[in-house]
């Protein structure tokens, strides 16, 4: 039995020894392949516990992690995230590949972007986590905010793009409550003729 031993380089780059007694063989490339999972948190409403029922002034917390679930190596990312109108960024954090967010107005919001790229930025079975904290602002009516997060990872191979499961929260207006009190001030008794005055509060 005579076996060959030979060295081949796929389409992502990667090297192979591959030996055997065949006189051909095929190689499987990388897969490139991300997962996106996002939460939402507040001071009253911990990570898990949705729809979430703030009020005007919360702080909201969404945490994003870009995990690498193919076998491929992602030297690019991008990771968006669009907040609504309705809240005021207080601030990010990113790793440290990433610098601060980009903000994009779009329909319905901020659109935050971080990009990134390097030669190991992101290793088969590894993560990545970002996160953006924000405020509710006011609303007149009853508002219902949902959000998601979206990667796009390129790799030698090939550029996947995903987009984790909304995440949402309602907010309600504050209420209003007016009382009207009327009372007379003059005359403590009333003749014909006579002005009298009131007063309205």
């Amino acid at each position: 039995t005579n076996r060959a031993l030979d060295t081949a380089v796929d389409s992502c780059g990667s090297a192979y020894t591959l030996s055997g007694p065949a006189t051909s063989f095929t190689v499987a490339p990388h897969v490139t392949s991300l997962s996106v999972v996002k939460t939402q948190s507040s001071a009253s409403n911990p990570p898990g516990t949705s729809p979430a029922n703030l009020n005007i002034g919360d702080t909201v917390t969404y945490d994003i992690v870009v995990t690498n679930t193919g076998s491929a190596t992602i030297t690019t990312l991008t990771v968006s995230d669009t907040v609504a109108a309705l809240m005021t960024v207080a601030g990010t954090v990113q790793p440290g590949a990433f610098g601060v967010p980009g903000a994009v107005p779009v329909a319905g919001g901020t659109r935050y972007d971080w990009n990134a790229t390097a030669p190991l930025l992101l290793t088969p079975g590894s993560n990545l986590a970002f996160r953006i904290t924000g405020s509710i602002g006011v609303v007149a009516t009853v508002t219902t905010v949902t959000n998601t997060g979206q990667a796009a990872g390129t790799s030698g191979c090939a550029t996947d793009r995903q987009q984790s499961a909304p995440q949402q929260f309602t907010v309600s207006p504050p209420a209003i409550a007016i009382r009207v009190t009327k009372a007379l001030v003059t005359p403590a008794a009333v003749t014909r003729g006579g002005q009298v005055q009131y007063r309205i509060v």
